[in-house]
């Protein structure tokens, strides 16, 4: 059954390229962001914000890098992701690689036959502060799917994020409320075919100081079957001391969770855990690796 699914998978990703868009516009990358629900696009700051919002890159305060890894809810597919933010004068810039990869069984008996399948996504994007408390960001996405038969696609896209920080200042208990926008693959062309836009929003803030709660809303044509599709996504974090992390979240109804360790504001060690999906009856882990210098 595994197989069948995995086959189902890569063939609508190969055949129908508006599947391969909306991918990668559904991916919740990053551990931090999936352990809380995926309602990050006004929560991230640095790596993260090259995939979930360019805007926000430009409050990156250190050079940061993130590596994360994912066997994708056991299927076979394997997910790396690589990004980087630099922080610069008066913006920040930020770059990322993404990679997909499983081995196919198909066929049967005599015929079967293993294929490899890899897509991959250079991202690089910039932030800059558009004036106060409201900052303004792009990114430029390269994508490219290949098979060992050399049957794939290609394509280029951008993303644009707005970040609103500080929307109410008259609270002491309760700080920080920023609000995040994306739009996700304007103008964005695989092998002459258009794909649709998608939307992120989201808005958080911080309580007592070592609370983050966070609300995001997901609006996308990846579902042929409807018109529209939103998603609603929610997200706790608890901080200790800046250096134990805890963190809940719901993604459209499916539980997370997970935990982050940060030593001396240069080495973070994160875990995510995701409910299984739909039919599949296996969880997703993530881990990931973050650098600061």
């Amino acid at each position: 059954m595994k197989k069948i699914l995995l086959i189902v998978v890569i063939i609508g990703l190969l055949s129908v390229m508006q599947v391969s868009a909306a991918l990668y516009s559904d991916l919740q990358l990053d551990t931090r962001a999936s352990a809380m629900g995926s309602a990050y696009v006004s929560v991230a700051r640095e790596a993260d914000a090259v995939y979930w919002n360019p805007a926000a890159l430009a409050m990156s305060k250190k050079s940061n890098v993130s590596f994360m890894h994912s066997d994708v809810f056991g299927i076979g597919i394997k997910q790396s992701y690589l990004s980087y933010a630099q922080p610069l004068d008066f913006v920040g810039i930020g770059a990322s690689w993404l990679r997909h990869s499983a081995d196919l069984a198909e066929g049967f008996g005599a015929t079967s036959k293993i294929n490899s399948w890899v897509d991959d996504a250079l991202m690089l994007s910039i932030g800059m502060k558009a004036k106060s408390d409201i900052y303004a960001g792009l990114s430029m996405k390269r994508y490219k799917v290949k098979t060992k038969n050399n049957i794939g696609t290609s394509g280029l896209g951008f993303d644009f994020g707005l970040l609103f920080t500080d929307l109410y200042k008259k609270n002491d208990n309760i700080k920080n409320i920023d609000l995040g926008v994306q739009i996700r693959n304007i103008a964005t062309d695989l092998s002459n075919e258009n794909v649709d836009p998608s939307y992120k929003l989201g808005i958080s803030c911080k309580i007592l100081d070592d609370f983050i709660f966070a609300v995001g809303m997901d609006i996308d044509n990846d579902n042929p079957q409807q018109s529209q599709n939103t998603r609603l996504n929610l997200g706790l974090e608890y901080g200790y001391n800046n250096t134990l992390f805890v963190r809940l979240g719901s993604n459209d109804g499916d539980f997370t969770t997970g935990f982050g360790l940060k030593f001396q504001e240069k080495l973070s060690l994160d875990y995510a855990f995701e409910k299984s999906l739909g039919d599949l009856n296996k969880d997703n882990h993530r881990f990931s690796l973050s650098f600061w210098f």
